[in-house]
């Protein structure tokens, strides 16, 4: 009776132990999906903003050509025009800077989560096998004491 008693709360810890770690994985997948799609939007805003750079470098190289062939007839608006691309560059980079240092805090954030986790999992893993260890060993012992009582018993019978 006390095998089986021992034997249902090993069984009910065990599931326990194992329906929290299904939805700790479950929130683990959740927040690695989030970082993947996270890292592909960086990726597609990284992308928009190179492509958005090449043509704004390109740009003020086309005003820097014009400007010199025409350097007698420079114009307030070629200067300003200028000034303007640079100050965009600038700005475009300045975001994409922006966004990068936001992606990498995040990420950095994440990994140190994901290591706790981990951390937290062994631990969890070494607390259930050294509670299955304290349960074996006290089944065992109450198993000698059954059979010694046991055999006790039928000595006394005989």
């Amino acid at each position: 009776s006390s095998r089986k008693n021992l034997e249902v709360e090993f069984d009910t810890f065990q599931r326990k132990a194992e329906a929290d770690l299904e939805r700790e994985i479950e929130l683990r997948e959740a927040d690695s999906k989030q970082i993947k799609d996270e890292v592909r939007q960086f990726e597609e805003t990284n992308k928009s903003l190179t492509e958005e750079i090449a043509g704004l470098k390109q740009k003020l190289e086309f005003a820097n050509i014009a400007v010199s062939r025409s350097e007698t007839q420079r114009s307030e608006y070629v200067d300003g025009r200028i000034s303007d691309l640079e100050q965009a560059l600038e700005n475009v980079e300045k975001e994409r800077d922006v966004l990068k240092t936001e992606f990498d805090e995040r990420l950095n954030r994440q990994n140190t989560e994901f290591a706790a986790f981990g951390r937290d999992l062994e631990l969890q893993i070494k607390e259930a096998e050294d509670a299955l260890e304290l349960s074996r060993q006290s089944f065992d012992s109450e198993l000698k004491a059954a059979l010694a009582s046991k055999e006790e018993a039928e000595s006394n019978e005989k």
